[in-house]
């Protein structure tokens, strides 16, 4: 079932309050199937994490993505559970993670866009 096809935990009398925006966002996702996805969802995923995959690769050098990990690298923790894109070998925290690999998916300004939403939806998700 979609998350927006539930109508309960209404604040407004109008729409789903947040938090029940995203309880059914949750359950929605945790009962997902990759069987029951359909195959142009599976292939249109698969476009978009290599287009994110060599945006950062493109990017990863840039000055900007190299001050944000000299940043994550000083201010961050050295033992956490995620890793640098291409600083292998070192761990940090999700959150350095997330701010040095988004930003090398994002400097070179060619990441995948969904025009309806003017979002990088995959770039968001797998820089975390």
């Amino acid at each position: 079932m979609p998350p927006n096809s539930q109508s309960n935990g209404q604040s407004n009398g109008l729409s789903p309050s947040v938090e029940q925006r995203t309880t059914n966002l949750l359950k929605w996702t945790t009962s997902l199937n990759y069987n029951d996805l359909p195959a142009d969802v599976i292939t249109r995923t698969k476009s978009f994490l290599l287009d994110t995959i060599a945006c950062s690769i493109a990017g990863h050098a840039h000055p900007a993505v190299q001050s944000f990990l000299s940043f994550a690298q000083q201010m961050g923790p050295k033992d956490g559970k995620c890793q640098y894109f291409f600083d292998h070998g070192k761990t940090t925290s999700a959150a350095f993670a997330a701010l040095v690999n988004g930003a090398a998916c994002h400097v070179v300004e060619l990441d995948d866009l969904n025009n309806a939403g003017m979002i990088h939806p995959v770039c968001s998700f797998s820089a975390t």
